[in-house]
């Protein structure tokens, strides 16, 4: 009970800081990168606690293997909602400090080297690349799958039809991380955290799979570009 209500309040507090940076317009690289390495430690720490607790409770190694998946699961969705998401932002010009791709660019170097930036953002998006990086390529490349089999066109008109689809974005928000987090809570409140690890690798699967099939067959049947 103890470890739902402090994981309920990560995610509240995850919210609200975020949410607090943008109205105050004191929203930055540094803590883009801070707050996304945070969640990343955390959310390792969750998976082992839990997955620890399933093991010292059934007395079956077998569980260190669902909790890994889990958690790869669990990266794997968040990014895919985030990609899309940063996509679409990124192109409407709702939220500048997220890139589609953060890898280190020579501006970002020189804006270091003459002082525009702060060297510790530099770090942190290095280490972010580290923690990140894979996931993000993995996405990347399913999506181009995704839009060759759409048949979209690497057009800037068709590239923004294929992102700023919002029923689309709409029903993948259940993939991100808060709504994990809310979901174990709600699991470990009525003890079935093995159902949990079940149903996010099983159904949660099956889901976003399912969302992205009909984006490709919606896109391929319109004939919008």
């Amino acid at each position: 009970v103890w470890g739902a209500i402090f994981l309920y309040g990560k995610v509240f507090l995850d919210n609200v800081d975020g949410n607090l940076a943008r109205v105050r317009g004191t929203t930055s690289r540094f803590g883009r990168f801070l707050d996304s390495l945070a969640d990343f430690l955390v959310t390792v720490l969750v998976y082992i606690a839990v997955t620890n607790y399933l093991v010292r409770s059934t007395g079956t190694q077998d569980y260190w293997i669902l909790g890994l998946l889990g958690l790869l699961v669990c990266f794997l969705q968040s990014t895919f909602f985030v990609f899309y998401l940063v996509n679409y932002t990124s192109r409407v010009g709702s939220y500048e400090k997220n890139r589609v791709d953060e890898s280190v660019t020579e501006e970002d170097k020189r804006k270091v080297e003459e002082g525009q930036s702060d060297p510790w953002d530099l770090r942190l998006q290095t280490l972010f690349l580290w923690v990140y990086g894979w996931q993000d390529k993995a996405v990347e490349q399913l999506d181009a799958m995704s839009r060759k089999l759409a048949q979209v066109p690497d057009t800037e008109d068709a590239l923004r039809t294929w992102y700023s689809d919002k029923k689309f974005l709409s029903w993948i928000s259940p993939l991100c991380l808060c709504t994990n987090n809310v979901m174990l809570v709600f699991f470990s409140l009525i003890d079935q955290l093995e159902l949990f690890m079940i149903l996010l690798v099983s159904f949660m699967n099956l889901y976003g799979w399912g969302l992205l099939v009909w984006k490709v067959f919606k896109m391929r049947t319109a004939k919008t570009f």
